[in-house]
């Protein structure tokens, strides 16, 4: 009797592991798709060779769009530099030199604009000095009207008068300028002087009288003889002649200045052509 109690408790639970044992094995079953546990090893070993495939293929169409985006935008770049020369080559084409530019109905000189103009009134200059010049007109210039007046400071350097102007009077308004005058001979900065002319020959004969007239004031002083030689007595007689001395001293010493300062007088006649070029652009409305 207890054998067979024994017998059956064995088979019940024989009977409960293979039952255990077809469940697990029906699980994995469905998992893998309704495959066994051999096909799921074929499944794994498979598995990683497409996706390495697929891999494979999309980083190639990746990289083909990369080329093509990268193609594109070079192509982009290109057009837009091409038109960007194009419209630099056209601006470039509209600027002409020395012409006015036209800009909502005002009239604008562009900077290095060259005005035609002349001396009215015969300029004379001593080297040394600066001076202020106003005898400068235009005339015969095809953007500034005849007769526009210019007020300007000269200096000498050489045989030349260097001469700039900063402000010039159009149809009764003032503006401010920033310009250089040429000698429309050569072009060049500065009105060649038609006459250079020396230091004045009066200077001389004016510095020797006064030499002069020093040295006959001070031989009319009045001396008497002392034990180291002659000696100036001191009386009103001799004080007069210092005095008139000092000032025969001070004639002289001015006109010595006047010699050194005027080394040169330097004249342009009237008449001279010139040319007036203008740093700055100006309007002329």
């Amino acid at each position: 009797m207890s054998k067979n109690i024994i017998l059956f408790l064995f088979l019940t639970l024989l009977t409960l592991m293979s039952v255990k044992v077809e469940a697990k094995l029906l699980d994995k079953s469905l998992r893998y798709g309704g495959r066994f546990k051999q096909d799921k090893v074929s499944t794994k070993a498979s598995a990683p060779v497409k996706n390495t495939a697929e891999l494979e293929a999309l980083k190639r169409r990746m990289e083909e769009q990369l080329k093509r985006e990268k193609e594109l935008a070079d192509k982009k770049i290109k057009e837009l530099e091409a038109k960007a020369r194009r419209k630099k080559k056209v601006k470039k084409k509209k600027i002409v030199k020395y012409q006015p530019l036209i800009l909502t109905s005002k009239k604008i000189l562009p900077a290095s604009y060259e005005a035609k103009a002349y001396l009215y009134q015969s300029l004379q200059i001593i080297d040394g000095e600066r001076k202020r010049v106003r005898q400068i007109r235009t005339r015969g210039d095809k953007y500034i009207p005849d007769g526009t007046r210019f007020q300007c400071d000269s200096a000498v350097s050489g045989k030349r008068i260097l001469t700039e102007c900063d402000a010039m009077v159009i149809r009764g308004k003032k503006v401010r300028i920033n310009v250089v005058v040429l000698d429309d001979y050569d072009g060049d900065e500065g009105m060649f002087a038609d006459e250079i002319r020396e230091i004045d020959d009066s200077i001389i004969p004016k510095k020797a009288i006064a030499t002069g007239l020093s040295a006959t004031f001070d031989a009319n002083k009045q001396r008497y003889d002392g034990n180291n030689g002659e000696v100036v007595r001191r009386n009103g007689h001799n004080i007069t002649m210092s005095m008139a001395e000092g000032v025969s001293n001070g004639i002289s010493e001015s006109i010595e200045r006047e010699a050194e300062r005027a080394q040169r007088i330097l004249t342009v006649r009237s008449g001279k052509r010139l040319l007036l070029s203008f740093s700055d652009e100006v309007e002329l409305n």
